[in-house]
């Protein structure tokens, strides 16, 4: 069959017939987004807690666009928000608003503000929250309910597959996930009670609306003192998914063997019923497991659905005190010559809030905007991408906490990525709209997880890196392909090399710059499946040529950890190296006499902690007890960052013996992420080692995760990191003592150098 030559995803997209876009179209959505911001997160009113605002993005996204002047949009605005925010007003910007009507007795009542630490309405309710003080806040199924998903699982016992390489695959196909997530799991646990692998697919969820079924996997190291491995699929929230083919494999020297007894094709399941074999809290009222006939395989499939319940309404207590009276208002310029004064302290009774709203109005409102609608919503729809468009920016907006070091102009942002929503047409390329938004925030926590991403993707079988201002191939995983490490690509599909990379650097999010690159380069290791890249290939030994390479490994295979040296070695009779990327610290902690005694010690952190060893190795480092405050959670009550406040957080370590005193390095590079830098901040500002490679990605704080119409999902940092001193970190990263940078003749002679630097000056 004749193969496809690969067109990336950000040229895929030009190929779609764009819709047009008027200018007033593009004022009143403009317009839209700036006002659903500002009531959604600030106005305190009891409607505003029963919204459904996901709806109300894509409803009030399509009655807004019909606006043919500023005085239609005014009142369109005006009935749309009138159910939700009493008080509110939208007049011409050049006039005045009156004060909100005080009520009666008010003065025995008290003020009704939101309080946010961070944004509270994402995924991590556990480390950010969002509260109406004096009142009841919607307290949402994840703290209402006694967990936020529904499970199955099997396990089997650990001990005769000690040491290898294990595999859990399923063909999913996700029915209705708008709402929610699908995700595989699985855990392996130690006889030690130490944390063993895990993976729960949280970077690759299943979302949205599958017309077609998927594989996803999960492979992954049993520990060496591993009892057993527990498995299953769970679902987040709401909505329902379909599984077959489930299997569970062991890698031996004859390849990939099944492992028998679970039962993963339900064949011999009656229709209908409950599955044999796998676990469930079959009392759980939202869980629904049974046998369908909508198979990958055979006749029947499993079926997880989850409903959800709309959280109760309960009083919170404050997050933080603040000074702000009932009655104040905001007004604020949104667009198209008009303003919105607002208010953002009302009046509270201990049962209402006052000025009163309609709360089975507003529901009401939710239902006629649902029948309304196309449901479920899917990107394929303009008004379910600009709804998309509208809650990412106003989520950053408002909450992302590094809103002062931005490079980019956030509001000329907006209107680009509205105005794309009418050029990119589908919902695969509504993926590159998020992606191309969210990329100019230079926040390497950002990604953009789409329910059409990754369908019939696969991986090239190959590493490269950018060095010296080169893309040069680090390493090749097909005997089929003929490339070798240190072989430079000049031009990609016919384009230049860098000009090829330049396209995929605008669809990334990423701190440092090379860090950036990094990550740029990585999104370009995945493509649709079976295509092809053309590669203009120049080789030391072989010239200039032309090489196609296919999308054709799985991710699970690509991703599959490699044999490497040891993770602990003597280097030589005064020098030890450890690597913190895979050593866990159960196993660091009885070296840590040796670690001590050793003239040098020379720490790899070129990549994300094993476990909390990175934390723990600090406190042999220590020489006395430390209190900085480098984390910040903010604090708001008010929009666009008026008058927020900081809570300052630190880690608070103390010194431990043994203390490792003798000569010590650490081997970092842009691959070193959030608690990576974390650790490296001790090591840097605490001048613990000689720092040696590159800076770190430039990218820490705790993630948060927001849903979006159609299900797409795009994570952002929720916490504000800064160097111990107060400087900043974020797109900086913790810079090296001495910069080492690899070379392509370095990666052609299989050579570490950045470690050899270390060696080097190990004997100085």
């Amino acid at each position: 069959m004749k193969r496809k030559l690969f067109l990336t995803a950000f040229a895929l997209g030009a190929l779609a017939p764009a819709m047009a876009q008027t200018t007033q179209q593009a004022e009143n959505l403009y317009t839209f987004t700036r006002l659903y911001g500002y009531v959604r997160y600030f106005h305190p009113s009891d409607a505003n807690v029963v919204t459904d605002w996901e709806t109300f993005a894509v409803y009030g996204a399509r009655e807004a666009e019909k606006a043919r002047n500023p005085q239609e949009l005014r009142q369109t605005l005006a009935g749309l928000f009138n159910t939700v925010a009493p008080g509110l007003q939208i007049h011409p910007s050049d006039s005045t608003a009156p004060p909100v009507v005080k009520p009666a007795g008010a003065d025995n009542m008290k003020a009704v503000v939101w309080q946010h630490n961070g944004y509270g309405a994402g995924s991590n309710s556990q480390t950010y929250k969002s509260i109406r003080t004096n009142s009841y806040s919607k307290v949402p199924p994840s703290q209402e309910q006694s967990a936020h998903f529904s499970t199955i699982s099997g396990s089997i016992d650990a001990t005769p597959y000690r040491g290898r390489t294990i595999r859990y695959t399923a063909a999913a196909k996700a029915e209705s996930l708008g709402g929610g997530t699908g995700q595989l799991w699985l855990r392996v646990d130690r006889e030690s009670g130490k944390p063993g692998f895990f993976d729960n697919m949280d970077d690759r969820a299943i979302t949205g609306v599958n017309k077609d079924w998927r594989r996803d996997t999960i492979i992954g190291k049993i520990n060496e003192d591993a009892k057993a491995v527990v498995f299953g699929c769970f679902v987040v929230n709401k909505g329902s998914l379909l599984l077959d083919d489930m299997k569970l494999e062991i890698e031996t020297p004859e390849g990939w063997k099944t492992i028998p007894g679970l039962n993963g094709d339900f064949e011999n399941d009656s229709l209908g019923a409950k599955p044999g074999y796998w676990q469930f809290n079959s009392g759980d009222p939202l869980f629904t497991v049974k046998t369908g006939n909508k198979a990958f395989t055979g006749k029947q499939a499993l079926i997880l659905e989850r409903t959800m319940q709309e959280g109760n309404m309960r009083k919170a207590p404050a997050l933080f005190t603040n000074d702000i009276p009932a009655g104040t208002t905001v007004t604020k310029n949104i667009g198209n010559g008009l303003s919105v004064t607002m208010p953002v302290a009302l009046w509270s009774d201990g049962k209402q809030v006052y000025p009163f709203s309609d709360t089975a109005a507003a529901i009401a409102q939710n239902k006629m905007m649902e029948r309304q609608l196309t449901i479920p919503f899917t990107g394929d729809d303009l008004y379910v991408r600009l709804a998309g468009v509208v809650i990412t920016w106003n989520v950053i907006r408002h909450f992302h906490p590094y809103y002062q070091e931005w490079v980019t102009d956030w509001d000329k942002d907006l209107r680009l990525a509205l105005q794309d929503c009418y050029r990119q047409t589908t919902a695969a390329g509504f993926d590159n709209t998020l992606r191309t938004l969210t990329a100019k925030l230079h926040d390497g926590h950002v990604f953009v997880v789409s329910p059409y991403g990754m369908r019939n993707r696969s991986m090239l079988p190959l590493k490269w890196e950018w060095v010296k201002n080169k893309l040069v191939i680090t390493r090749v995983l097909s005997p089929d392909i003929t490339l070798q490490p240190g072989d430079v690509i000049t031009a990609i599909n016919g384009t230049p090399a860098k000009e090829y990379v330049d396209k995929a650097v605008l669809l990334t999010s990423a701190g440092s710059a090379n860090a950036l690159m990094r990550a740029s380069l990585s999104n370009m290791i995945s493509g649709p499946k079976d295509s092809v890249l053309q590669l203009t290939v120049a080789s030391a030994d072989k010239g200039i040529r032309q090489v196609n390479v296919s999308y054709k490994m799985g991710a699970a295979e690509y991703y599959k950890p490699s044999d490497e040296k040891p993770a602990y070695r003597q280097i030589d009779n005064h020098t030890i190296y450890l690597n913190l990327t895979q050593m866990p610290w159960d196993s660091i902690k009885p070296k840590l006499a040796e670690l001590a005694a050793a003239k040098t010690v020379i720490f790899d952190l070129r990549g994300y902690p094993k476990d909390m060893n990175g934390s723990m190795i600090i406190r042999h480092l220590l020489k006395k007890p430390e209190n900085d405050k480098w984390m910040h959670m903010q604090q708001m009550s008010l929009p666009d960052h008026e008058k927020t406040g900081w809570m300052d957080i630190g880690w608070g370590l103390r010194p431990e013996t043994p203390h490792i005193g003798g000569k010590v390095f650490f081997l970092i590079n842009g691959s070193a992420i959030s608690y990576a830098e974390s650790v490296m901040g001790y090591i840097k500002d605490f001048k613990m080692a000689t720092i040696i490679g590159e800076p770190t990605a430039g990218a820490n704080g705790d993630i948060n995760r927001v849903t979006l119409p159609g299900g797409y999902v795009f994570t952002f940092t929720g916490l504000k990191v800064t160097n111990h001193d107060g400087s900043q970190h974020f797109m900086k990263g913790v810079l090296p003592d001495v910069t080492v940078l690899k070379t392509i003749n370095g990666i052609r002679n299989n050579e570490d150098e950045v470690l050899a630097k270390a060696v080097e000056l190990s004997k100085q």
